[in-house]
C-alpha cells in the first residue's frame, strides 16, 4: 500500500511534466522491498565509480542535454549479464545524481530504452553507497565475484539489525557496563 502512494506521487509529477509545467523534485514515500527491486531490475551489482562524462546534446537521444554517464568497474553481480564495466546514465531532471568518482555503490539498474549498452537508475531505487547497503546486500545473498579487488565482505544478521531514522542508519549497541573490570 505504501509503495502505491509513492507510485501515485510519480504519476502526479508525471502529469505536470506532460502539461509542460516544471517539476524539480521527486517524492519517494517509501523504498520498494529488496526482492521487488531485484525482480524489476535488469542488473544488480556492486561497483566502483571509475569516472563520468557529460554528454553532448543529442549524443544518446533528443533529451540528452545535461546527461551524465557514470562508468563503474564491477566488483560483484547479483543479477544480470556477467560484465566487468557498466555505464549508468543520469539526467538532472529525472534521476538523482548521487554517484561520485572513487565511491563504491550497490546498484539496481534498468536498461536504457534507446541504448541497451547503457543503464539507468530510478530515483526511488535502493541504489546506495555500499557502506549504507547492509540490508540490501544481506537480502540479495551471495553474489558472483567479478573483480576480487572489489569484493565486499559478507554481511551477518547482526550487522543488518539496525534501525533507520530519517534515512540515516545507526547501529544499536549496548553501553559497556562500567562495573565490569572493577575489582570488588
Amino acid at each position: 500500500m505504501r509503495f502505491l502512494l509513492g507510485f501515485r506521487a510519480h504519476i502526479f509529477a508525471g502529469l505536470f511534466m506532460v502539461a509542460g509545467l516544471p517539476v524539480f523534485a521527486t517524492l519517494c514515500v517509501q523504498l520498494p522491498s529488496v526482492e521487488w527491486e531485484r525482480q524489476e531490475s535488469d542488473l544488480v551489482f556492486s561497483g566502483l565509480v571509475k569516472s563520468h562524462r557529460n554528454l553532448e546534446p543529442g549524443e544518446i537521444d533528443n533529451g540528452s542535454q545535461g546527461v551524465t554517464v557514470w562508468i563503474f568497474e564491477v566488483g560483484q553481480i547479483w543479477k544480470g549479464e556477467l560484465r566487468s564495466e557498466v555505464r549508468i546514465m543520469t539526467h538532472p531532471d529525472r534521476h538523482n545524481t548521487w554517484f561520485r568518482d572513487g565511491e563504491q555503490f550497490v546498484v539496481f539498474a534498468k536498461h536504457h530504452y534507446s541504448n541497451p549498452g547503457i543503464f539507468w537508475v530510478n530515483t526511488c531505487s535502493r541504489t546506495r553507497e555500499t557502506q549504507y547497503a547492509m540490508e540490501e546486500r544481506f537480502q540479495l545473498g551471495t553474489p558472483l565475484v567479478v573483480n576480487p579487488n572489489l569484493e565486499l565482505p559478507e554481511i551477518s544478521q547482526c550487522e543488518v539489525d539496525t534501525f533507520s531514522l530519517l534515512g540515516t542508519r545507526y547501529r544499536i549497541e549496548a553501553r559497556p557496563d562500567p562495573r565490569k573490570g572493577q575489582e570488588e
